[in-house]
């Protein structure tokens, strides 16, 4: 269902499983570039860490979190190609998740 009045903000997570153990401090910055073009840094927060199954080498799961303003992500939504940078870790998000990033824009921006 279309929300009335879009959002000011976004809760925005992101959960990464990993060989590291505790490998994001409490606060830690992400760096957005979309379409080439780097956006505002948004500050993201550790809001858990916890071990999965010993028999996966990816065992521990951090959980990066943060309110973000919905100007930036709305301007993820309608990039093409979409990047996020944290310290030692690039994501670039792939086909089917620009997709659904996409599906989303033209839902809330007919």
């Amino acid at each position: 269902q279309k929300p009335e009045k879009l959002p000011e903000d976004v809760i925005f997570v992101l959960s990464i499983a990993s060989s590291k153990e505790n490998r994001f401090p409490k606060v830690v910055t992400m760096e957005i570039t979309a379409d080439g073009k780097k956006l505002p840094q948004v500050p993201m927060i550790n809001a858990g860490k916890q071990k999965l199954s010993e028999d996966d080498k990816r065992n521990n799961l951090e959980t990066l979190v943060t309110r973000m303003k919905y100007d930036i992500f709305k301007q993820m939504m309608q990039a093409k190609s979409v990047k996020l940078e944290l310290p030692d870790l690039m994501l670039n998000l792939d086909e089917t998740r620009m997709a659904k990033m996409q599906e989303l824009n033209k839902f809330l921006h007919p």
